[in-house]
């Protein structure tokens, strides 16, 4: 791929082209959370989950892998990572994270050169985020973005190395989330402000082989209406519609004559996510779904996808893998999790939540149970008890439990627990059969 040697000043290049990124429930769900909004990626579509159907908390760390033909050559790969937590407690809940939302980059022969350089521009966002329930049924959030965008160019050599161009700046979201009256149904609104950077105020020397290279980038803004449905704790389903703001004047990074975000698009989004294997210690979910992502690109057509998901739960330790096909597009993914509420409950620091029966394998979802559903998804709320935990109040003792066990902690202590884990392994895989035969007399 070439680029010929000429000042592209008159260009603004857009950053909303990319598809859909994330863990592997977002991708597999094709984008479509704003009506759920229940993890820390989906929060950065709608922060008012966090407060509303956020279960306690949730990590997350992933890594995209994006071909995408309509963008660049499309055995180039984009790569978007991302990592965060979020925290629900009381009527509160937070989240705090960064993610890569856009990306184009490969190597180009420049004017003829017959070296090639490494030409990419990308932009992360670091997030934080809020949210409040005003009633039982309705919550407000907000999230702070902070955008960095990085710009480079350079010699194929020591590409990571390569000098490059920086500039940042601040955007805002806005969500709501409420849950009708008896119903598994939820309704979801946001908004996000468009950003604007330009990184060309203090440009590399080594720019100078592509003049005018260093261009504003402009993320546009984006509205979202989502409707989410929660039977039960085995499934969940999602119809979101976002319409995306135009950038006009944007183009395209390798292509500066191909326009890009001419006029604003609509982009509906249908996902589900089930529960195939629900065990005690291992719980196994399925994700798919399809979005519709008509083209920003000049003279591209628009293109549908199908998105698959999987994510296995053990203990505190979550892995999941995520796709998403189209025409000239594949996004692979991997994340991985760490559930820090289930590791601070096998250390003692905080009090043992007693899990829901498990249902097994391929267990029937058509039915509308509370059960292991977020407190204010519940249409009947659990009667407070005697046993009820203070997550204030757990909190609090936290420091003083993990200093006591520090204290507390032998070389023969560790020596044990590490000998224990095949037992424990055993006795969850006892535990899983257990469960398969309670399943099969049930039948």
């Amino acid at each position: 791929y070439e680029i010929p040697k000429r000042d592209w000043s008159s260009d603004v290049c857009s950053s909303d082209l990319n598809g859909v990124r994330g863990d592997a429930r977002t991708v597999g769900m094709a984008g479509a959370t704003v009506g759920l909004a229940d993890t820390f990626v989906a929060a950065g579509d709608n922060p008012a989950g966090l407060a509303l159907a956020l279960s306690l908390g949730d990590t997350h760390a992933s890594t995209n892998r994006v071909f995408d033909g309509q963008v660049q050559d499309p055995r180039a790969a984009i790569q978007a990572s991302s990592l965060g937590a979020a925290l629900s407690i009381d009527r509160l809940g937070f989240s705090l994270g960064l993610t890569n939302v856009w990306d184009e980059g490969q190597f180009y022969r420049i004017g003829g050169n017959p070296t090639p350089q490494w030409i990419e521009s990308y932009v992360r966002e670091y997030r934080i985020g809020g949210a409040y329930r005003l009633h039982d049924r309705l919550s407000l959030g907000a999230q702070l973005r902070f955008a960095s965008l990085i710009q480079g160019l350079g010699p194929e050599e020591g590409a990571d190395a390569n000098p490059t161009a920086t500039d940042s700046a601040l955007g805002l979201g806005l969500g709501m989330l409420y849950r009708l009256p008896k119903q598994r149904i939820l309704l979801g609104a946001s908004w996000s402000s468009s950003i604007r950077m330009d990184a060309s105020g203090a440009v590399p020397s080594s720019f100078s082989a592509l003049p005018g290279y260093a261009q504003p980038i402009l993320i546009p803004s984006r509205l979202s209406l989502g409707a989410g449905y929660v039977p039960n704790r085995l499934l969940r389903a999602d119809f979101t519609i976002q319409r995306v703001d135009a950038t006009p004047g944007a183009a395209l990074l390798g292509d500066q004559s191909r326009s890009a975000g001419s006029s604003a698009t609509i982009e509906p989004h249908l996902g589900f996510a089930y529960t195939f294997a629900d065990f005690t210690p291992i719980r196994g979910l399925f994700f798919g779904g399809t979005y519709l992502q008509p083209s920003r690109i000049q003279d591209q057509p628009a293109r549908l996808h199908v998105t698959f998901g999987a994510e296995v739960k053990w203990s505190f330790l979550n892995f999941g893998l995520g796709l998403d096909r189209a025409s000239s597009y594949d996004n692979y993914l991997a994340s991985v999790g760490v559930d820090p509420f289930r590791i601070m409950e096998l250390l003692d620091f905080i009090p043992h939540s007693a899990p829901p029966e498990p249902r097994g394998f391929l267990a029937s979802p058509w039915h509308e149970s509370d059960e292991g559903l977020a407190p204010h998804l519940r249409n009947s709320p659990e009667p407070a008890s005697a046993n009820s935990i203070d997550p204030f109040e757990a909190g609090r003792q936290i420091p003083k439990k993990i200093e006591k066990r520090m204290k507390s902690l032998t070389p023969e202590q560790v020596i044990d627990t590490l000998q224990g884990i095949p037992g424990a392994i055993r006795n969850d895989l006892r535990d899983v059969e257990n469960t398969l035969k309670k399943q099969e007399r049930r039948r």
